[in-house]
């Protein structure tokens, strides 16, 4: 009966100690696990990086990937929105600037007179603000882009057009000075292209200090950050001003944008137009090209 009674007792003992082995042994096992893993993940980060150069060879491909479609897509955005502007500002700025200069002709104001001058630079500035109004109603209507508020762009337009203004004024006066120094043709080129890049400038920050007083909240009041893409897009502007001057035969032989953009006397008004707003667009499109594939990312007024 005794025995009977501490078998149970025995056998109970013997269970849990057992149990004891086994739980010992587990955790012995996962120590020993734990432990290989450890000396694992040593060996793999103190391994040569030799032994595994495809991580870090794909990671490289894959953001040299991103990079380059990015890049493209840049260069794309920006050369359309160049395009774009061309379209709508450069040449009809050229273009109305030339035909202002044939009705100041057909009024007998003589080309050196002030009244030529402020002429001409309303016509250019004319130009500018009618192309970008009508071309952005024009593509509001085909694109039915809601984001297009024509109110903002006439505010726009008047903004770029009296910097037009400004430097469409000063194109004769300094194409004349220049011209009268005996320096020659590339010296009126890179003259009138640094005097007219500077008055658009001026233009374009004197508005940015009116206008936002006078109740115009579509046009963004100064500031530094505006400072610098005003100075690019001044730049760039200043280089159509610059080829304008090859449309002047006067230079002679000196020209040698007169095969391309020269207006000659046997050309009727309205191709001396064409041409005038073509040299134009030729200027800008050189200037903002550079500018395009050159300025990093984010740091292009385009952008």
């Amino acid at each position: 009966m005794f025995h009977c009674r501490r078998v149970p007792l025995i056998l109970s003992r013997t269970s849990i100690a057992l149990r004891n082995k086994s739980t010992h042994a587990i955790n012995d096992a996962s120590r020993t696990s734990v432990s290989l893993r450890s000396k694992s993940t040593h060996c793999v980060n103190d391994a040569p990086l030799f032994l595994f150069p495809t991580i870090e060879i794909t990671e490289n491909i894959v953001t040299k990937k991103d990079e380059e479609v990015g890049w493209r897509q840049t260069l794309a955005h920006r050369f359309q929105v160049t395009a774009e502007v061309i379209v709508s500002k450069i040449f009809p700025a050229g273009f109305a600037w030339q035909g202002a200069s044939i009705i100041a002709d057909n009024c007998g104001m003589a080309a050196d007179s002030v009244s030529f001058a402020l002429t001409t630079g309303i016509g250019d500035g004319l130009g500018v603000l009618t192309g970008h109004t009508v071309f952005m109603a024009v593509k509001k209507a085909v694109t039915g882009n809601d984001n297009i508020d024509l109110s903002v762009e006439l505010q726009t337009g008047i903004l770029l057009g009296s910097a037009a203004f400004c430097s469409g004024t000063m194109w004769q006066p300094i194409v004349n000075a220049l011209s009268a120094t005996g320096y020659g043709f590339n010296t009126a080129v890179t003259g009138t292209t640094l005097v007219c890049g500077l008055a658009f400038f001026g233009g374009l920050r004197l508005g940015r200090g009116v206008y936002p007083q006078l109740g115009m909240s579509g046009v963004e009041a100064a500031s530094y950050s505006n400072l610098k893409t005003d100075a690019a897009l001044s730049l760039a502007v200043g280089g159509a001003t610059g080829a304008f001057v090859g449309t002047d035969i006067g230079f002679g032989a000196q020209n040698w944008l007169r095969p391309v953009v020269g207006i000659e006397e046997s050309m009727g008004e309205l191709a001396g137009m064409v041409t005038a707003g073509s040299s134009t667009a030729l200027g800008f499109a050189a200037f903002q090209g550079v500018q395009n594939v050159s300025v990093p990312r984010g740091k292009n007024w385009v952008d």
